[in-house]
């Protein structure tokens, strides 16, 4: 039975029944009792379906897909991940990198919410082994009132510092930012916005007034 009521946001993960989309789904997803993960995608809000991306054990293994919101039975945040740890005995540089973000967050996020996506973020939710030696630890952070480029280039500077690359995007109620471009970024400087409705370059990921629609895809 599926869940009520529910309200995803991007990267959240999800479980949902495999069954009734058995003709889309490549066998290389992974499924257990008939149901399979899924990571959702940057969409319009619908109450009817969800738009997920699909992932396998290695890089090229990736699909969209939309399921049934009826069809999901558990609903994962990445801010409900910041708690797990990896096995440092297989990846210990990513251990340690996603260890160190999560002891040091309050301080380096002044309290604002985060949590980790990508091939980390899925792996801990979901335990299939999908990081490799060559992952990044891609992270969202949650930033709904603006956040200064000097303040983004603080965070970035503490980021830096740790054993693996991290990627994190900035999360604002109009979309997302790359935390490394906002905090390179000047006045008058134009950033490109990820949202619903695709790429925009806009010079304050906050103001969604005189958006500008980027020609490249994202």
């Amino acid at each position: 039975m599926g869940l009520t009521a529910i309200h995803t946001r991007t990267h959240d993960l999800v479980l949902f029944a495999a069954e009734p989309y058995g003709a889309e789904l490549p066998v290389w997803v992974d499924q257990v009792d008939l149901h399979a993960w899924g990571v959702v995608r940057r969409q319009d809000a619908r109450t009817d379906s969800t738009s997920l991306g699909l992932r396998g054990r290695q890089r090229d293994e990736r699909k969209a897909i939309a399921v049934d919101t009826r069809d999901i039975v558990r609903h994962l945040t990445p801010e409900s991940l910041v708690s797990r740890t990896l096995d440092d005995t297989v990846h210990p540089g990513m251990a340690q990198t996603v260890a160190a973000v999560a002891e040091h967050s309050a301080e380096w996020f002044e309290g604002r919410q985060w949590g980790p996506t990508g091939s980390v973020g899925f792996q801990l939710a979901t335990g299939l082994a999908v990081v490799r030696d060559s992952s990044d630890l891609d992270i969202i952070l949650r930033a709904p009132a603006f956040l200064s480029p000097s303040t983004a280039a603080a965070i970035q500077e503490h980021l830096e510092a740790l054993p693996c690359r991290v990627d994190c995007l900035l999360e604002s109620d109009a979309g997302a930012v790359a935390l490394a471009e906002w905090a390179a970024s000047t006045a008058g400087t134009e950033v490109l916005l990820r949202t619903a409705d695709g790429p925009l370059l806009v010079t304050n990921p906050w103001e969604t007034a005189g958006m500008q629609r980027a020609a490249a895809h994202v």
